[in-house]
């Protein structure tokens, strides 16, 4: 198994389940879901993170995985409740704000963590150390992005090349969000 819990006792919220499993790919692996179980989850209930894992397992198994992955976390965060204050918060404070979302959908001994350090205005870095596809850790990223920055803002998010990734032996992965706000904000 590529992808696998970091202690038994990890779980995950069955909201974040479904917010997976209804992305816009969600056609693509909507078999897998039913196969291992996950096709009828409550979403104020406990899973063990590995059956998601599981699924992220077998669709790496296939082509366009990464595709798909980044379409997973993009839905679900795109799609999720958010405190209401984030649509008024300085971005950066959303971003830092990131691990205690992951808090809110995984219990146990370790799930792992992200940290969010402020580079310099308007770069963000970001290290995570998550038991799930570094696409999906991408996507997240992206759809915060995506959501909370200003109308208009341009950004990019590249994997840090000079780090490996969780995904190929690395401790953590490393990745670089920056932006450029759009010319008529103050």
């Amino acid at each position: 198994m590529r992808y696998t819990v970091f202690s038994p006792d990890h779980e995950i919220l069955g909201a974040l389940i479904i917010s997976y499993r209804n992305s816009v790919n969600e056609p693509n692996y909507r078999e897998i879901y039913t196969q291992l179980g996950l096709d009828q989850v409550l979403p104020d209930q406990w899973y063990p993170f590995q059956r998601q894992l599981d699924v992220f397992n077998t669709l790496a198994e296939r082509e366009g995985s990464m595709m798909d992955f980044v379409s997973i976390a993009l839905a679900s965060v795109m799609g999720a409740p958010m405190p209401p204050e984030f649509d008024h918060m300085p971005f950066v404070q959303v971003m830092q704000a990131f691990n205690h979302s992951l808090a809110m959908v995984n219990r146990g001994t370790d799930y792992g963590y992200t940290t969010i350090t402020e580079v310099e205005p308007n770069h963000l870095r970001i290290e995570a150390r998550y038991p799930a596809p570094d696409d999906i850790l991408y996507g997240g990223v992206y759809g915060y992005a995506k959501r909370f920055l200003p109308k208009g803002t341009s950004f990019t998010l590249r994997y840090d090349e000079t780090i490996p990734r969780r995904e190929n032996g690395g401790e953590v992965t490393v990745m670089h969000l920056r932006w450029t706000p759009p010319e008529n904000a103050k």
